[in-house]
Order: C-alpha cells, then structure tokens, then sequence
C-alpha cells in the first residue's frame, strides 16, 4: 500500500477546479433552459408526470368544464325564460297602467275647469261643462 502526503496548497486547487466544473456545467444547462419554450417546458413534464396521474387530471378537468358549461347553458336559457316572459306578460300591464294614469289626470284637467269655471261666474249652473242629456225622439205635442 502506497501512500501519498497531499499538502494543502494541491487539495485547494482540486476543489478549485471541481467547482469550476460544475459551474461551467451548471451555465451551460442554464443557457439550454432559456433556449426552452414553454410548450418544450409542459412536453418534459409529461415524461415526468405518470399517465395514471396524467388520466386522473384529464378526468377532473374535463369533468369541471362539463359542469360549468351545463351551469352557464342552464343559467342562459333561465334567463331567456324569464326576459321573454317579463316582455310578454309586463308589457301590456305597462301599456294598461300608463292608460289609467293617463284617464286619471283627464279626469282632474277635467274637475279643474269646472272649478274654475265656479270661480269665475258664481251661481251659474255648470250646464256647459255637463254631459250633453239624450234627445227624446217623439212628437212634442
């Protein structure tokens, strides 16, 4: 058996020239990183992801577009129901409410003139503003 004194000055070197090395190694892996596009990126992992894993992912994905797509057709024919139902049914019920509302301020235009037709002649019947009486058809004699 043959041994070998090593000084320190020699032990420096080689751990000098070991971590020279492995940073070398280490820039030119990361050179070839930022050359990676980021589909190259999701190919390598699916060598490293199992395809047991791979299928149960593609399941629970799949699974959850398939859900929010029946929420948001659900959702949308709701809503068509119910918009063509409040145009269908709340339309003429606008029209029928504006028409009273409408008959409900003739009615106090109305009852205003002949309060101001009192005012201004007293006494006197309020015939002009009466409602013209039926003419009796017949003989006057």
């Amino acid at each position: 058996m043959l041994l070998e004194e090593i000084t320190e000055t020699q032990l420096s070197e080689e751990e000098v020239s070991e971590t020279s090395s492995d940073l070398s190694d280490f820039c030119s892996g990361d050179e070839s990183v930022l050359d990676e596009s980021f589909l190259e990126r999701i190919q390598a992992l699916k060598d490293i992801i199992p395809g047991v894993f791979r299928a149960r992912i593609y399941q629970k994905i799949t699974s959850f577009v398939s859900t929010i797509r029946s929420i948001l057709l659900f959702g949308g024919k709701t809503l068509w129901v119910l918009a063509t139902s409040v145009l269908l049914l709340g339309t003429p019920l606008v029209l029928a409410i504006e028409e009273e509302e409408k008959m409900i301020a003739y009615d106090k235009e109305f009852k205003m003139q002949q309060k101001a037709h009192e005012v201004l002649a007293p006494g006197t019947s309020s015939a002009a503003f009466a409602p013209p009486a039926p003419q009796r058809s017949g003989s006057l004699i």
